[in-house]
């Protein structure tokens, strides 16, 4: 990896890591006003509420990680390009695709020990993966 793909990859990695931090916060809090109500009426501790908000994050990690990379990524390249970075590395050589290089690289560093840990972190749940082998119709 070049200079200018660490420096982009460094960008999306940043923006995405404030974006999902932030998203499962607002979750967090607001889920775990449902459990407030339980653990006070069954006299539950802290850690059980800890515990009880947390089996909440997996699942939500999996439906808004997505959206939020293709947000994220999206948005770096437009303030690269305001701030005429992206000019910059045009004019220097470098191509449409080599710029785009780093974009998928949050997907995967991020995406595939997320889909592979998902099933772990859901106790009583059965252990599906999902089928990407492609069947005749």
């Amino acid at each position: 990896m070049t200079r200018l793909d660490s420096y982009i990859f460094r960008q999306l990695a940043a923006a995405l890591l404030a974006v999902t931090i932030g998203l499962a916060a607002l979750v967090w809090l607001t889920q775990s006003l449902r459990f407030i109500e339980l653990v006070l009426d069954r006299g539950l501790s802290f850690l059980v509420f800890i515990e009880l908000t947390g089996l909440l994050l997996p699942s939500f990690f999996a439906v808004i990680l997505p959206i939020t990379t293709f947000v994220v990524i999206l948005f770096v390249y437009v303030r690269l390009s305001a701030d005429r970075e992206l000019v910059v590395m045009r004019a220097a050589g470098l191509s449409q695709w080599r710029l785009a290089r780093p974009a998928p690289r949050p997907r995967g560093d991020l995406g595939h020990p997320l889909l592979r840990a998902q099933p772990l972190a859901r106790p009583g749940q059965p252990v599906r993966l999902p089928c990407l082998a492609v069947r005749d119709p």
